[in-house]
């Protein structure tokens, strides 16, 4: 949403009577009925409702927005819908769609997408930097999970210029303050610290895939889904070159591996970028990696997808 339909949004609420009343934040604020308790940064100005919303500086300037919505939700800029039973990796990718087809938006770039684990619920981080058609650029970071029939959420943006470097270990201490309610959903293990998975720095791009060395093939290393997820995501984002003369630009994978590590088949999905040198190199460097390691015990299917984005920038 640009700056001018929230500010048009915000003026026929203050017409109709109905805008809440900001007030300061003084420690832990729970809402019971979305089943969450989050700790805002202290002195921060607060607004509560459907969503929480929380600013130092003005929602212009640096923003928090923790809430929940309905999967169900059909979004907007591609009509996609998040199925129940989705994995981390694969709302995140919706979420990517959805953002990077955004008309208002003139430019979208991905930093990262990783899964993680908030309070108990394994879950995704999504950091980009984006500029509407006004000149406004903005980093923002999103982290959610799916529960039941709702997508949780912990958004934070902020001018790059400045407040959203200023705001962002108040932003991270948040997150990690987060607890999904009761203690009970969650296993026993309510107050779990968050895990993030950090993205494998981007390396320069261009070796043929026949120089790929493949991993060792003994056992498997990865213990769970999330460690198995991070070693195939640093695998490939660390091996992939860049080809002399290709551009930059996003580029969406499917990836199927037998449960022995086989590579069964990769396609590159709608929405990355259309330069066929890139699209070349990601594609037969995928291939050369095969066989990956064999799948960890928690994954019990035969084969399975999974999904990587690889961000591909100049230096």
């Amino acid at each position: 949403m640009t700056r001018l339909k929230i500010l048009l949004l915000l003026m026929v609420l203050l017409f109709a009577g109905c805008i809440p009343q900001w007030v300061k934040t003084q420690g832990l604020y729970t809402n019971s009925g979305q089943k969450y308790s989050v700790e805002p940064p202290w002195g921060w100005m607060m607004l509560k409702g459907q969503s929480l919303l929380v600013s130092k500086d003005g929602i212009w300037l640096e923003s928090i927005i923790v809430g929940r919505d309905d999967i169900k939700y059909k979004f907007k800029n591609t009509k996609k819908k998040i199925v129940k039973d989705m994995l981390p990796e694969e709302v995140a990718q919706v979420l990517i769609d959805d953002l990077s087809s955004d008309k208002d938006i003139k430019s979208f770039e991905i930093l990262e997408n990783n899964p993680v684990k908030i309070s108990c619920m394994p879950g995704f981080k999504l950091f980009y930097i984006v500029s509407d058609k006004e000149g406004l650029k903005k980093k923002g970071i999103q982290y959610g999970f799916l529960y039941e029939n709702w997508i949780y959420s912990i958004a934070y943006s902020g001018t790059d210029w400045h407040y959203f470097d200023k705001g962002l270990s108040n932003f991270e201490a948040m997150v990690r303050s987060f607890r999904f309610l009761p203690a009970g959903d969650c296993g026993g293990i309510e107050g779990e610290e968050l895990i993030t998975i950090q993205q494998a720095p981007q390396v320069p791009l261009a070796a043929p895939s026949s120089e790929v060395p493949k991993p060792a093939q003994a056992k498997a290393k990865a213990v769970n889904y999330a460690e198995y997820y991070r070693y195939l995501y640093k695998t490939i984002s660390s091996a992939v070159k860049r080809p002399k003369g290709a551009g930059t630009g996003t580029i969406n994978l499917s990836i199927i591996l037998k449960k022995d590590g086989t590579l069964e088949d990769t396609k590159i999905l709608d929405g990355s970028s259309e330069d066929q040198l890139l699209r070349d190199a990601v594609i037969n460097t995928i291939r050369g990696l095969s066989p990956f390691e064999v799948f960890p015990e928690d994954i019990q299917e035969l084969s399975k997808v999974f999904t990587v984005t690889l961000e591909f920038r100049q230096r």
